[in-house]
């Protein structure tokens, strides 16, 4: 796997390569891409990327649909139409059929798009009004999808994904988060999955979410391997709890981007961390998602409706939260 990172601006059609090894920009292509889109107040030509770990190449969704982008060559692919999204995910392990999972905001649906017959499919059955952003845990094919301003979420079951365009279906559970850091309850749509290895917290999977333009976040365990069926969300355990201040003792507001979160297990420690860029670009938040100490606590025994605050303000010399400053 190359050690190289892709960078797109959204006011940019431009696409840069940096090579991470030694922290230069080594080629810029320029996305065949003339057109904008709004999203919630955010404009954007090139949206988002996510580089396909089996192939190296980037895809992009941009204002005019999707690009699959030769990061050696720079040339640009376009895929069957489709809606423009602001977030993404891909499970390019389908072996007989690789899929992008694409939030149609505006369009009250979500599209799959499958990259071996390059086909769209689409589903507006699942109750979700302008959705923005999903995730996916691609070792138990367990998809969610959330509202832009709602604390709403539909939890899919992808393992009985079926995709016959122009349509697709898969179980799925609609859930109204009841549980937040103020009355009434904050909304929580920025979604990033992360799968912890080795011994850290067994095999649980987390699903970190995250308050736009606000201080709350919260995580919910998911299911730790494949399952029939919707979603069950009696068994899903869930806290939140809100952000202490930054350093410089103002008080962290999330970014109104889905964009701005994610979550990555550390080559270091084993551990799986979540992060999060504030709304002024100034910090860079890394939080501890597994430790008795934050948001995941042994034993953790709500479930989903109900929610318990995890208390992430109240922090000590051992607490779950670092704050990286984006400038030196």
């Amino acid at each position: 796997m190359s050690k190289r990172v892709i960078v797109i601006s959204y006011t940019s059609r431009d696409v840069q390569i940096i090579d991470a090894t030694s922290n230069t920009v080594t080629a810029t292509f320029t996305a065949p891409v003339t057109q904008t889109v709004t999203f919630g107040g955010i404009i954007c030509m090139v949206c988002a990327v996510i580089v396909n770990p089996l192939n190296d190449q980037a895809i992009l969704s941009t204002a005019q649909g999707y690009l699959i982008m030769d990061t050696t060559a720079g040339t640009f692919t376009p895929l069957a139409p489709s809606f423009p999204a602001e977030n993404f995910a891909l499970n390019p392990l389908n072996s007989s059929a690789p899929y992008i999972f694409s939030p149609a905001y505006g369009q009250n649906e979500i599209q799959i798009l499958n990259l071996a017959s390059n086909t769209v499919s689409s589903n507006a059955t699942l109750g979700l009004l302008n959705p923005n952003t999903v995730a996916l845990d691609l070792l138990t094919n367990f998809g969610v999808s959330a509202v832009a301003g709602s604390a709403t979420q539909s939890l899919l079951n992808f393992s009985e994904l079926q995709n016959t365009p122009p349509m697709w279906t898969a179980s799925n559970t609609l859930v109204q988060i009841t549980g937040g850091c103020s009355a009434p309850p904050a909304a929580l749509p920025m979604l990033a999955i992360g799968v912890p290895v080795g011994t850290q917290k067994g095999s649980n999977d987390v699903l970190f979410s995250a308050q736009p333009s606000g201080s709350c976040v919260a995580v919910e365990e998911l299911p730790t391997s494949t399952f029939f069926g919707p979603p069950d969300i009696s068994s899903i355990a869930y806290g939140y709890g809100a952000m202490p201040p930054t350093p410089d003792g103002v008080a962290f507001s999330n970014a109104s981007d889905p964009n701005s979160i994610a979550t990555f297990t550390s080559v270091s420690d084993n551990k799986l961390y979540g992060l999060l860029v504030d709304a002024n670009d100034n910090w860079i938040a890394k939080i501890n998602l597994v430790t008795t100490e934050g948001l995941i606590a042994d034993p953790f025994s709500q479930t989903l409706p109900s929610g318990v605050n995890i208390g992430l303000s109240a922090l000590t010399l051992t607490a779950p939260v670092i704050y990286l400053p984006t400038t030196q």
